[in-house]
């Protein structure tokens, strides 16, 4: 069916109503205050909205840095405990290898303790170190590469001991 055109009598009567100007301008007025109302309500979201994804931006800006931290203080007690790891290895190589020179020098002071009662050990001792000589024997001292001013002041030393014992060999064979 087609639409009616509306009759004549309903414009006339819609189009003819006598105006009330306090009330148009009411409407009016009304109709912006809506409008006002309802703009200031879709700022009011926009704003809400760009607060809520500002906000979001903080919250994934504040998770980042503490990731960040978080990696951060895991790499650091990672390192340290590497570092830490290393100077310990460093350390124990270094006291094995003082144990070793201990051990053998407890076992080379250990053999010296038990030849020490012998008689071969006291005269080694006795020759070396006090420069004893059996009678009849001469002692000859002879320079070191390592001590030029001590082996020289050993050597005229020495040389006095060797002319007292030869002086004293021959004052022995004058006699006899």
């Amino acid at each position: 069916m087609s639409k009616r055109k509306p009759r004549r009598s309903r414009e006339f009567k819609k189009n003819n109503q006598v105006i009330d100007i306090e009330e148009a301008r009411r409407e009016r007025r009304e109709k912006r205050e809506k409008a006002a109302k309802k703009a200031k309500t879709e700022k009011r979201a926009k704003a809400e909205e760009k607060n809520a994804s500002a906000r979001k931006k903080v919250q994934r800006s504040r998770r980042r840095l503490i990731y960040a931290a978080i990696i951060f203080i895991i790499i650091a007690a990672v390192s340290v405990s590497a570092f830490k790891i290393i100077s310990l290895l460093h350390e124990k190589s270094r006291l094995e290898k003082e144990r070793d020179r201990l051990t053998s020098l407890k076992e080379r002071l250990e053999q010296e303790l038990e030849s020490v009662n012998s008689p071969e050990y006291i005269e080694q001792q006795a020759r070396s170190h006090l420069r004893l000589i059996k009678p009849g024997e001469i002692l000859y001292i002879l320079p070191d590469a390592d001590d030029g001013e001590k082996s020289t002041s050993e050597s005229d030393a020495q040389a006095d001991v060797d002319s007292d014992s030869n002086t004293g060999a021959d004052s022995a064979e004058n006699n006899n």
